[in-house]
């Protein structure tokens, strides 16, 4: 049975070349049961840490032009075809627009999500919090006119 050959084990895999995501099969007070403890190096508290990280790392991989697009990290690199109105999408995330036009978040969330789910091994739980940190540090990096 597999758990029981992976009992005790420790099992690290990548996430990228910096970050390893640490899965531990622990035994729980009744025998036959198990359940997985995931953890980030480990600690809760270093999850706020490496999600902090991967913010910066987003933010670092951002081109800004003229002070109202962006061309995020997650988006094809090296391609113009991520620019994207930046209010719109800030607004829509916080929600704050005020009409109902389209903002071009939803395809923005769709690459986002794929993107750090393939190179962040983050959840969806994760990949929220990244996102809101992700806009709120764009936004206030930059002078958006708004």
């Amino acid at each position: 049975m597999l758990i029981e050959m992976l009992k005790g084990t420790v099992l690290i895999g990548k996430v990228n070349l910096l970050y390893d995501r640490i899965v531990r099969i622990t035994p729980t007070p009744l025998d036959e049961l198990f359940y997985l403890l995931i953890y980030l190096y480990g600690m809760k508290d270093n999850q706020k840490n490496y999600l902090d990280k991967v913010v910066e790392l987003l933010i670092k991989g951002t081109e800004v032009g003229d002070g109202n697009w962006f061309n995020p990290p997650y988006y094809y690199p090296g391609s113009t075809s991520g620019r994207t109105i930046f209010k719109g999408v800030y607004l829509d995330t916080f929600g704050l627009l005020k009409n109902n036009s389209y903002s071009g978040l939803p395809i923005q969330l769709i690459y986002f999500k794929d993107y750090c789910g393939n190179v962040y091994g983050l959840s969806q739980e994760e990949m929220s919090y990244v996102w809101k940190e992700y806009m709120t540090k764009l936004y206030e990096s930059h002078n958006w006119g708004f």
